[in-house]
């Protein structure tokens, strides 16, 4: 199978794919609770990965909110919805079904490809023989 048939055939099923994503995102955020999903994470606001999370109510959100629709950083500090990364989970695990699904056909295309250039699988060689010796496994 080429890639150009492997691409059709992903193509022909880009609405189905577009609906579930959307769908699974809506349901999601469904089951948050109101008042966990309008807060605004202030990025790195104590320090390296260590954010801020502002919660609607607080006399300062108000003003984080603003600054947030404006896409304007706070302090100095970048802004994200306490949605953004549980969101693109689900987004991700939606695609990841998809290519679970279509493995098969991926799989064939990919070993196709690495088999008939030999520098690849060369290099595919190495890195499972590396991994193979590392388990104590040899191979002669």
């Amino acid at each position: 199978m080429s890639s150009s048939d492997i691409l059709d055939e992903l193509a022909t099923q880009k609405v189905e794919f577009i609906n579930h994503a959307r769908s699974s995102v809506y349901n999601y955020v469904r089951q948050q609770r109101r008042r966990d999903i309008g807060q605004i994470i202030d990025k790195d606001s104590y320090g390296p990965a260590q954010h801020r999370t502002h919660h609607p109510g607080l006399d300062s959100y108000l003003i984080v909110l603003g600054y947030f629709c404006a896409k304007k950083a706070y302090n100095g500090h970048g802004l994200d919805s306490v949605l953004t990364d549980p969101v693109v989970e689900v987004v991700y695990n939606c695609y990841s079904e998809l290519l679970q699904k279509h493995s098969d056909e991926l799989n064939a295309y990919l070993t196709q490809k690495i088999l008939a250039n030999e520098i690849v699988l060369q290099e595919t060689l190495k890195i499972v023989m590396s991994n193979l010796s590392a388990k104590g496994l040899k191979i002669s």
